[in-house]
């Protein structure tokens, strides 16, 4: 209760009669003050009240949802809900990553919310409240709030975390050939027996589809296609079929026009092995939960101790529950084979790695079989150098349930054909306001606009820049002999996710192009603009007047004109109004209604179209987060200890980039003003 509430007496009415009352007797106590309306007229003074009994009562439940007058609906916050975690593949002590619950941005302009939020702002130890701490250990109140315990305990946190995320192919972590074939042979054998098949199929089911005992707790078997569900399904030839729905976060609010359609789930071939045990096990069921126990604690605390007891036998403590279900996250890790979002599509396996990258994938049915399939090939690779021997069973099929070759993922991205037939309206639309002899003021205006849309709508499209105000807020991060540009789109105060990304040659080129048009622009109206041309000056010698400010007056002058709707930079458009001619910078509203209503696309979209076709042409997952800006704590390139080499990073992405870009029709344009 508040300090001010004086007519609060806990003593008084006993509410606290004793130190060790129960905590279901202090709550009950308390519920009936309420129900008497005592101390309750006050609205405020009954919000604590039910703060406390849900304290004591240990019932947190999610908020009720209220709608509200006005134009905007929402959600009060949810006081008594628990965090909404994700484990970090490959931590020890328990780590988890702590995932925003609601979506606070808006995603209208297909933005995933949380592509605006840093990607590890938070982690969770569970491994504090799990462990059992001695009777005789009575640990010091001093030591509990030291500010140098609390700074060694961060420290090694996050020690942890960046060496999950950078796990090696010689990390303990990771099962090797002599633990997998451990781990077959046990399986195998656990398979032959009746009493312990369910076991073996939960061991099966963590190593080939990632996934947790929780989840493979709620998986389902179903026989009919109309009937779709988490789970395996069989059709007419007892054929095993992996059926998970794909959801995205980013919600289409806008009228799909020239947008891929994808489906809504996706099947996997279950492997022959697999199948033929499942259905041996389920004794002509075709329904229901896939493993129905009674007791799944007790399945899995049994599966444990094998797991341990085999591990013992063999000399290597490595078989464990968690090792098997993070076998698959662990080794793309190491190794980089494919990208995850390939396991996060198929198996819907909850990696916070992949919950914002993945709105952003468009990937097609055969091209994601094909990258399960090399996985897998590169284990069986891996364990044959080692053994001198195959895989005793085949762990994975290449086989597609569609025929159509569906497509999946993102509901933003373009086609091709909606990407030239962009191209070429904003070409024409160039070209129709080319300037006569005269060169008249209205003209002039008509065609930088005209100019500056086509060159900022390249630079979303190879750049992966995200739906932002004032994009390209200065030249001095631009760098055209390297193909560089840095760029701050998603960013805090600290710049931890400012990054340097690879420009195809033609947006290089029309870089330079646009830089030699506003040269000439600002020799054309420097008399009716004189402080607009002051601005381009700037923006012209931005480069060498960055070099003579201090780190402090950087970061200042930086935070000022990134992503600002005021300050803007070297993009912006003229509009006629009431005082004048005006400029105004580059949004994302803007750029949308600048096109033709035929070809209005998000202003989002080029994230999406480059995305996904960087996963087409089979780029290395590194260099597409480090084009993208989708790396995690600990994998910064920027960061001082970080062994990207950005020459060879370009070597590798430009000549992709340049195939993409000259594929749909981008080409480099000479202003009209020179």
């Amino acid at each position: 209760m508040k300090k001010s509430n004086i007519a609060f007496e806990p003593d008084k009415d006993k509410i606290l009669t004793n130190y060790l009352d129960s905590a279901s007797s202090i709550a009950s106590k308390l519920e009936s003050i309420i129900n008497n309306d005592i101390y309750t007229n006050n609205v405020t003074d009954r919000g604590y009240l039910n703060t406390l009994i849900h304290f004591y009562k240990n019932d947190w439940q999610p908020a009720r949802l209220y709608k509200r007058g006005g134009r905007y609906r929402g959600s009060i916050a949810k006081w008594y809900k628990k965090p909404n975690t994700l484990p970090i593949p490959g931590a020890v002590d328990n780590l988890s990553v702590l995932i925003p619950s609601l979506n606070f941005l808006s995603d209208t302009e297909g933005l995933n919310p949380e592509d605006s939020e840093v990607q590890m702002p938070f982690v969770i130890d569970n491994n504090e409240s799990n462990t059992e701490r001695d009777k005789t250990d009575h640990q010091s109140i001093e030591m509990i709030f030291s500010p140098a315990s609390k700074k060694k305990k961060q420290i090694d946190i996050t020690r942890n975390v960046h060496r999950a995320h950078n796990i090696a192919y010689q990390d303990t972590r990771l099962l090797k050939a002599p633990e997998l074939g451990l781990l077959f042979d046990t399986l195998n054998k656990y398979g032959r027996s009746d009493k312990n098949i369910e076991l073996a199929i939960l061991g099966w089911l963590m190593f080939l589809l990632g996934k947790t005992l929780h989840e493979i707790e709620n998986l389902q078997i179903f026989n009919k296609i109309d009937d779709k569900t988490r789970g395996l399904f069989l059709d007419e030839n007892d054929r095993g079929w992996w059926y998970f729905p794909i959801t995205q976060t980013a919600k289409p609010t806008i009228k799909k026009v020239g947008l891929i359609k994808t489906a809504n789930g996706v099947f996997t071939a279950c492997p022959t092995f697999l199948t033929d045990l499942i259905i041996k096990y389920l004794k002509g069921r075709k329904e229901g939960l896939l493993i129905n126990v009674d007791n799944f604690a007790a399945l899995e605390s049994s599966l444990a101790k094998k797991l341990k007891k085999v591990s013992d036998r063999a000399y290597s403590g490595r078989l464990s529950i968690n090792s098997i279900s993070n076998f698959i996250g662990n080794y793309i890790n190491a190794t980089g084979v494919i990208d995850p979002i390939y396991i996060d599509f198929s198996y819907d396996v909850k990696m916070y790695s992949t919950r914002v990258s993945r709105s952003y994938s468009n990937i097609d049915d055969v091209t994601r079989c094909e990258r399960l399939f090399e996985f897998w090939q590169e284990v069986e690779s891996d364990y044959y150098d080692y053994c001198k021997e195959k895989f005793p069973i085949k762990l994975f099929e290449l086989v597609c349930f569609d025929k159509r070759n569906r497509m999946l993922g993102s509901k933003f991205t373009p086609e091709n054909m909606t990407v030239k037939s962009l191209i070429a309206a904003l070409v024409l639309e160039v070209k129709n306001t080319k300037l006569n002899s005269l060169k008249q003021l209205d003209a002039i205006l008509k065609y930088h606009n005209a100019f500056t849309v086509y060159t900022a709508w390249m630079l979303m499209f190879g750049t992966g820049y995200r739906a932002v105000w004032n994009p390209l807020p200065t030249f001095s991060l631009y760098f055209p002999t390297l193909n560089l540009m840095g760029i701050s789109d998603k960013d805090d105060s600290d710049f931890t996710h400012s990054r340097l990304v690879c420009l195809p040659s033609i947006l290089n080129a029309q870089i330079t192009a646009y830089q030699e048009h506003l040269s000439c622009l600002r020799g054309l109206i420097r008399v009716l603009k004189p402080k607009l041309c002051q601005s381009i000056d700037d923006f012209l010698n931005a480069a060498s007047k960055s070099l003579n400010l201090d780190y402090k007056e950087s970061c200042q002058w930086f935070k000022l004109i990134r992503n600002s709707r005021i300050n803007h930079g070297p993009l912006f458009i003229f509009q006629r109004q009431r005082a004048g001619i005006v400029t105004k910078g580059i949004s994302p509203t803007e750029l949308v209604l600048r096109l033709p209503k035929e070809h209005k696309i998000p202003a989002n979209a080029g994230r999406h179209w480059l995305k996904s076709n960087l996963l087409y042409n089979n780029v290395n997952s590194e260099l597409i987060n480090f084009q993208m800006g989708h790396w995690q704590s600990g994998e910064v390139p920027l960061a001082d200890y970080s062994t990207l080499n950005y020459i060879d990073s370009v070597n590798e992405l430009l000549p992709i980039l340049d195939k993409l870009f000259k594929g749909v029709g981008w080409q480099t344009l000479k202003s009209d003003l020179i």
